[in-house]
Formats: C-alpha cells, sequence, structure tokens
C-alpha cells in the first residue's frame, strides 16, 4: 500500500471518504506520511505535464487519472470511459 501511496500522493478526504474505520482512514494518513507524498505529487504533476504534451491526444492523461481513482465512487468505469472519452469512438460505434 505504501507504495501505492508513493504514486498516487496524498489523498484528499473527499477521496477516503469510502472508508467507514477511522483507524483505517489513520493507517492510510500514517502511510502516505511515510511515503513523502508531497515531494511524490509533485515529481508525478510534472512528468504528467510532461507526458500530456507529447501525447496528440490530451485524453489519455484524463482517462489514466480517471481509473486510478484511489476512491471507487468517484473511479470510473471502464462502460463509462468508453462512452465519455472521444478516443474509443472507432469502437463504439
Amino acid at each position: 500500500m505504501k507504495v501505492i501511496l508513493r504514486i498516487l500522493g496524498k489523498q484528499s478526504d473527499k477521496d477516503l471518504s469510502f472508508i467507514s474505520s477511522e483507524h483505517a482512514v489513520a493507517y492510510v494518513r500514517d502511510l502516505e506520511s511515510a511515503a513523502k507524498a508531497g515531494e511524490d505529487l509533485n515529481f508525478l504533476k510534472s512528468k504528467l505535464n510532461k507526458f500530456r504534451q507529447q501525447l496528440k491526444r490530451q485524453e489519455l492523461p484524463d482517462l489514466l487519472s480517471n481509473l486510478l481513482s484511489l476512491n471507487p465512487y468517484f473511479r470510473m468505469t471502464s462502460l463509462e470511459c468508453i462512452l465519455n472519452f472521444k478516443m474509443f469512438d472507432s469502437i463504439r460505434d
């Protein structure tokens, strides 16, 4: 879990709202601080911006961000992705 949080960075309270146990939320927060989430988040943001510049399709980073959301209530399903992103127009028809 620490590696995942290192990649995803610090999660907002909204992102953790699906967790009902206060102990579990505290555990995630402890892991975040151990993973130095702030530094990793800035690193990932800079990589994502560079990635966006290199892509012809600007949707791919947004698609990946949606699919990698920690909170399952905010994470897009594969069907939602296919219906909402233009990159899937050719397979949708």
